[in-house]
C-alpha cells in the first residue's frame, strides 16, 4: 500500500495567480491559426481562429461563434492568435471590445460585428 506522505498532491493555486488569467482565459475562447481550408473558403490568409467557445462567456454572449475568424480587435487588424492575445492585454476590465470576424453560413462569408464588455 501507499503511505499517505508518499502521495503527491497537486500544488494548490496561491491567490496571486488567480489574477495572472490571461485575457483570453478571461474570456473563455481557444484560439488556433488559420486551418487551409478556411483560409480558402475565406480567402483570407490571417487571423486568430475560434476553435473553442464557453457557452457563458462575455464572447459567447457577444456573439462570437465557432469557426469566426477574428481579424480585427477596436480596429488593430489581428494576423495571429499571439497578435489577438496582445490587443486583449491593453483592453481594461469594463471597457467594450469589437471584435471584426469574418464568418460563414452555408456558402457565404460575411464581416460581422461582436461587440462584449471585458471581464
Amino acid at each position: 500500500g501507499t503511505h499517505p506522505e508518499d502521495v503527491k498532491t497537486p500544488p494548490v493555486r496561491g491567490k496571486a495567480e488567480v489574477g495572472v488569467q490571461t485575457a483570453i482565459e478571461k474570456l473563455g475562447i481557444r484560439l488556433g491559426s488559420v486551418p487551409e481550408d478556411v483560409r480558402k473558403a475565406f480567402n483570407q490568409q490571417q487571423g486568430a481562429f475560434v476553435r473553442e467557445i464557453d457557452r457563458d462567456s462575455p464572447a459567447a454572449e457577444g456573439g462570437l461563434q465557432v469557426g469566426d475568424l477574428i481579424i480585427a480587435v477596436n480596429d488593430k487588424p489581428v494576423n495571429s492568435p499571439s497578435d489577438f492575445e496582445q490587443a486583449m492585454q491593453s483592453i481594461k476590465s469594463g471597457q467594450t471590445v469589437r471584435l471584426r470576424v469574418l464568418r460563414q453560413v452555408e456558402d457565404k462569408v460575411f464581416e460581422a460585428l461582436v461587440m462584449f464588455r471585458m471581464p
